[in-house]
């Protein structure tokens, strides 16, 4: 059994405590090495069959973040704040996206891609009808 040091009540806690932030300090950078590990929990963000059809654009670029204002309902946010994040979603994942996947699964584990053709038509078959409407 793994022991907890954080009790329920300090996690309902944390997570009650939010909001959206109207004005950002833009003289306050995140320290890079706790923007590395929030870098990293982007990355390791899990999704259905691990499939992950996204993409994480840092943008650090002032010219190009004050050309996102007007895309970002006039938010100045996206200047002022340290670190910008833009999130790209592809919403139309096909077959051949999971064959990519299923290759690439394939090679990391060192296993052969006929091994993995069951769960390969799980998720083809789910893209093709899921089980909720689009």
């Amino acid at each position: 059994m793994v022991s907890s040091t954080v009790s329920p009540d300090t996690v309902l806690h944390q997570l009650s405590w939010r909001y959206a932030v109207k004005k950002f300090n833009s003289s306050r950078v995140i320290p890079d090495e706790i923007w590395k590990v929030l870098e990293q929990s982007l990355v390791l963000a899990p999704s259905s069959f691990g499939l992950q059809p996204w993409k994480f654009f840092v943008v650090r670029d002032r010219e190009i973040r004050q050309q996102l204002v007007e895309h970002s309902w006039g938010q100045t946010q996206v200047v002022d704040a340290s670190h910008l994040v833009v999130l790209a979603i592809k919403r139309d994942v096909d077959p051949a996206d999971v064959d990519r996947y299923i290759d690439r699964m394939a090679e990391v584990r060192q296993t052969p891609t006929e091994k993995l053709q069951g769960f390969a038509d799980v998720v083809k078959g789910f893209l093709k009808q899921p089980p909720y409407p689009p």
